[in-house]
């Protein structure tokens, strides 16, 4: 039975991982418009 959910186990990290290092790249990326922008109107 472990051995047949470790598969599975090991997918969500992987998942959980990616997910979290997008939303860390697309926070980033979002942080560095609002910089930008705020160049901009200064």
């Amino acid at each position: 039975m472990f051995t047949d959910g470790l598969p599975f186990l090991i997918a969500s990290q992987v998942v959980f991982i990616l997910f979290n290092g997008f939303q860390i790249n697309g926070l980033y990326k979002c942080c560095q418009n609002t910089k930008l922008q705020l160049r901009m109107h200064v």
